[in-house]
């Protein structure tokens, strides 16, 4: 495959790691930054390379020199955003659809003896070489594209979205068609 849309709608987030792995996998070289989180106290910078052992068998941008389209919108949220600003930043990726919801902090569980516990922002995370700051603000897409229509599915309470009906993935595929590579 020589062209991929990565349809991040409705992705609330995920572990760093994964998108670690997918980052290494996409960027060309394992330098380039991922986030940079940022503390009172310190800056912990995160590479691509961070999330693969020494023992791995898998290709540094094993898909380099390819196309992708990023479908992201207001529900694209923390992990979701980090991948789609890295991947714009690093490979040139298009962002079609709406403005990303733009949760760039970090949180930790701080448990205590009673059982009661502290739900706290520790830090914040810049994406990218170029420091993008999603916190708060979100991602603006390349395309912005109306939200496509739904169809409520009769056996069950989900939506689904019929692809005749989704302008955002009509773009995508028109950009990757007007592209002949």
């Amino acid at each position: 495959a020589r062209k991929f849309i990565f349809d991040l709608r409705g992705n609330s987030g995920g572990s760093l790691e994964a998108v670690g792995m997918m980052c290494y996998l996409f960027a060309d070289g394992g330098d380039h930054i991922i986030i940079t989180e940022q503390s009172r106290k310190e800056e912990k910078i995160v590479r691509a390379r961070d999330f693969v052992s020494g023992t791995t068998n898998i290709p540094i941008a094993m898909f380099r020199d390819v196309m992708i389209n990023l479908l992201i919108d207001e529900k694209s949220a923390s992990a979701a955003e980090i991948f789609a600003a890295f991947m714009h930043e690093a490979t040139g990726a298009v962002r079609i659809g709406k403005k990303s919801y733009g949760k760039g902090s970090i949180q930790q569980i701080f448990s205590f003896e009673e059982g009661d516990a502290l739900y706290l922002t520790i830090a914040e995370y810049v994406v990218g070489n170029q420091k993008i700051r999603i916190n708060g603000i979100g991602i603006q897409p390349e395309y912005e594209v109306d939200n496509p229509t739904s169809d409520k599915d009769n056996n069950s309470d989900k939506l689904r979205i019929n692809p005749e009906h989704d302008p955002q993935l009509r773009k995508a595929i028109d950009l990757l068609g007007e592209a002949r590579n």
